[in-house]
């Protein structure tokens, strides 16, 4: 795993490919069923300790992507009104 973003070095994508897919999947209703495999805050995966006990506790669905000098989440969040939206 090099930069801890557990990808070959052969296999790196463009850095808006993530966030692209993602977006995709926001937008296509049948599209939403693999985001139940994110992580989801405060309660599983790479998430389980991240925004406990937080207004966002479970209710947002993320990849987590680190390197030497950057953290990121890509994912959705779903607001109290059901709606989700897609980070960008």
């Amino acid at each position: 795993m090099y930069d801890g973003v557990g990808l070959v070095a052969v296999l790196l994508r463009h850095r808006g490919h993530d966030s692209s897919i993602l977006k995709h999947m926001c937008r296509t209703a049948a599209a939403r069923g693999p985001s139940a495999a994110l992580p989801v805050a405060g309660q599983d995966g790479t998430l389980d300790t991240r925004m406990q006990r937080t207004v966002l506790d479970a209710r947002v669905e993320a990849k987590t992507a680190r390197s030497r000098t950057v953290a990121s989440l890509s994912g959705y969040l779903e607001r109290k009104s059901g709606e989700r939206w897609c980070s960008r």
